[in-house]
């Protein structure tokens, strides 16, 4: 069992403070409502704070002082200088939010509220800010009235179809009696219905219509299509326009993927043109795979979409000198718990892709041992020593539902290693990365626990965490390792002659792979 001490929490580093000198009066914290309910989660909105990792906001019953013994609860502000953190819901009484730089306990900002009790006979009900939404457009759904409980979730579905995973287009877990989502545009006009749903259940027990429209212009007949549906990486994209408008000007094309909103920031590809009624455009493909749309824009704008076309990139069929072990589409492929109480699973929202695997570690409520570890046979002895996979980010899964990270919010990660069990001309090693080590800025290891166990141990080329400070919770990132020159480093001239086992102890984990 591999062992880590987890510093990162607020509550051990307290005891070690570095104390900075305090903000200019700009920096303001608010809550949502100066009132809640006690099944109510309550969303903190930041102004002017520093921006740095280590900011963070805790709750307090009102008037109390600032000690670490006083603290009810708290998050990290997630290196946001302006933005949003929700808490769980807290029992009656008064309260205070309240805002600290660096780690400290220097207090920048306040912010007064209540909490009320609630009947618990409220019956479950979901609701939308709106009923008409356009396909650009993005969905806020509330739920309230649920009797507590873990992974209660919203699921977005076209209206009258079944309660099925397979008819879900979009879902939201959450834990507690409440909680608010933001759901990205559906882009696809029709009538759909946003689901409430109890204790990771498919049979919904609340439900509301909506309907998604086309915000174009009625008198508009432009129209665009690609010539294939399909186009391997590096392959040109060829996109087409016709019957546009010759009173606009400025007119272009953009390329985005297929679940982003029309803004500049979202554009990947684009291309101007001027006032003409028909239009061929080649488009350099440098886009991994997943699905895009061309969207066709007047007037030098991003809003209303004029007309739009769907396409997917696909990978170029794998080469020899690469294997593919594990994308998530097509169930698990053969993953073995080695130790650890929740198996591995497959969550949506994989890396440009519908699914990845999720590996959930579990630390123990000290911080200081992670009890989980998932192997899957590699086996690959074709001296394919390069380990490649896609680590995130994942939306509907977080913590475990008890222990240290309970409170994580969902898509949240906690520390976990990647590694890998080979075979060597000198024995079999344990080899790890594991960006803890990066954290205190320590060195490759070898160490030997007897019995011919030899473990190395790497910082990692990525962060593996996600939430708790380090990294945004939706933020992929591409982990790719030379495992022989890893070995060669830390015992010169030794060599591999199997890749055995990948071994690690939690992360959304994507396209996970060993190549040459």
């Amino acid at each position: 069992m591999i062992k880590r001490l987890l510093t990162s929490t607020l509550f051990f580093m307290l005891f070690a403070l570095n104390i900075y000198a305090t903000s200019s009066n700009n920096t303001y914290i608010s809550t949502s409502k100066t009132s809640y309910y006690d099944d109510e989660y309550i969303t903190v909105t930041m102004h002017n704070m520093s921006g740095e990792s280590d900011d963070w906001l805790g709750i307090f019953y009102k008037n109390a002082d600032n000690t670490v013994e006083n603290i009810l609860d708290w998050r990290w502000g997630e290196g946001q200088k302006n933005g949003q953190i929700t808490f769980d819901p807290r029992k009656a009484g008064d309260y205070e939010v309240r805002a600290f730089f660096h780690n400290s306990l220097n207090q920048e900002a306040v912010a007064h509220f209540s909490v009320k009790q609630k009947s618990d006979t409220q019956t479950p009900h979901i609701s939308l800010e709106k009923n008409q939404f356009n396909v650009d457009e993005s969905i806020q759904v509330s739920a309230n009235g649920l009797n507590g409980g873990y992974n209660n979730w919203i699921g977005i579905f076209s209206k009258n179809a079944p309660d099925s995973y397979d008819n879900l287009l979009a879902d939201y877990y959450f834990d507690g009696s409440s909680s608010q989502t933001t759901f990205e545009p559906l882009w696809q006009t029709g009538e759909y219905e946003a689901r409430l749903f109890a204790n990771d259940t498919i049979n919904s027990i609340a439900k509301i219509s909506f309907n998604v429209g086309d915000n174009t212009p009625e008198q508009n007949n432009a129209r665009v299509f690609s010539q294939k549906e399909s186009y391997q990486t590096g392959e040109s994209i060829h996109i087409n326009a016709k019957d546009l408008s010759t009173q606009t000007s400025n007119n272009w094309i953009g390329i985005f993927r297929a679940s982003s909103s029309s803004t500049w920031d979202n554009v990947i590809l684009e291309n101007w043109f001027a006032t003409q009624k028909n239009v061929n455009i080649t488009f350099t493909n440098n886009l991994e795979p997943g699905l895009y749309e061309a969207r066709l824009f007047y007037n030098d704008t991003v809003s209303p979409v004029i007309a739009k076309t769907t396409f997917r990139i696909e990978r170029n069929p794998q080469p020899n000198n690469e294997t593919l072990y594990e994308d998530a589409e097509h169930g698990l492929q053969g993953w073995r718990q080695i130790s650890g109480t929740i198996a591995p699973e497959i969550v949506s929202q994989g890396y440009e892709s519908a699914h990845c695997v999720k590996l959930t570690p579990e630390w123990n409520e000290a911080g200081t041992t992670n009890a989980a570890e998932y192997r899957l046979p590699l086996n690959n002895n074709k001296g394919e020593n390069i380990l490649e996979m896609d680590v995130g980010g994942a939306g509907p899964s977080g913590g475990r539902p008890g222990g240290k990270f309970s409170n994580a919010p969902r898509g949240s990660m906690p520390h976990f290693f990647i590694g890998v069990i080979v075979d060597t001309k000198q024995g079999q090693r344990s080899i790890i990365w594991d960006s803890y080590l990066n954290h205190i800025g320590a060195q490759p290891t070898r160490s030997d626990y007897g019995n011919g166990f030899i473990e190395l141990s790497f910082p990692s080329p990525i962060e593996h965490v996600r939430g708790f400070g380090f990294a945004p919770i939706d933020q992929w990132d591409h982990f790719r390792v030379d495992i022989q020159d890893a070995l060669s480093q830390l015992e010169p001239g030794n060599e591999i002659t199997s890749v055995r086992d990948l071994s690690v102890s939690g992360g959304f984990l994507d396209n996970i792979k060993l190549s040459k």
